[in-house]
């Protein structure tokens, strides 16, 4: 995939990699309870299934207003505390995205890669004017920022310092 790129960082604040990886990788029915708690309501509904290390997950999320599904096809590497992803959010873009974890003093931190391409006449549109990469940014960063919390709320010490992410071209 030749697309366009961007990076997200964030820290779960004394939070170890294996409780952080397992939570993340856990792909249950709760992860909508989950983003719903933390103010997202872009996802509707969601359906996970699990051969192994190969995940396959089907979403209807309310996108720019309307319905539109999402397939995530997920490849995990637990013994490397990372993850390969390729998203497909119908008749907006495609994704490569890689995920990985790593101990840090403070606990562990997430890095996630995306390399994403237009596939409709709209997305081309919005990414010529920068307006898709700034989209997919701000979800990506929203549901890591998410899902973070919640492990810290789980697992470590509540920090609510504010944001820790950060974001690279």
């Amino acid at each position: 995939m030749a697309g366009k790129k961007f990076r997200v960082e964030g820290l779960a604040y004394s939070v170890g990699i294996k409780k952080l990886y397992d939570f993340w990788t856990d792909y249950g029915p709760e992860d909508v309870e989950i983003m719903r708690k933390h103010g997202m309501t872009m996802a509707l509904e969601r359906v996970s299934k699990r051969q192994g290390d190969h995940v396959v997950v089907d979403t209807t999320a309310k996108i720019m207003g309307m319905r539109r599904n999402m397939r995530y096809d997920i490849l995990l590497y637990p013994e490397q505390y990372r993850l390969e992803m390729t998203i497909r959010i119908e008749g907006l873009t495609q994704s490569y995205r890689t995920y990985a974890f790593q101990a840090v003093p403070e606990g562990t931190r997430l890095s996630i890669e995306d390399e994403y391409e237009p596939i409709s006449v709209l997305a081309s549109m919005m990414n010529v004017l920068g307006m898709l990469r700034k989209r997919l940014v701000k979800d990506t960063t929203r549901t890591m920022q998410a899902f973070l919390e919640e492990a810290e709320e789980r697992f470590g010490v509540s920090r609510n310092l504010g944001n820790d992410s950060s974001i690279s071209k």
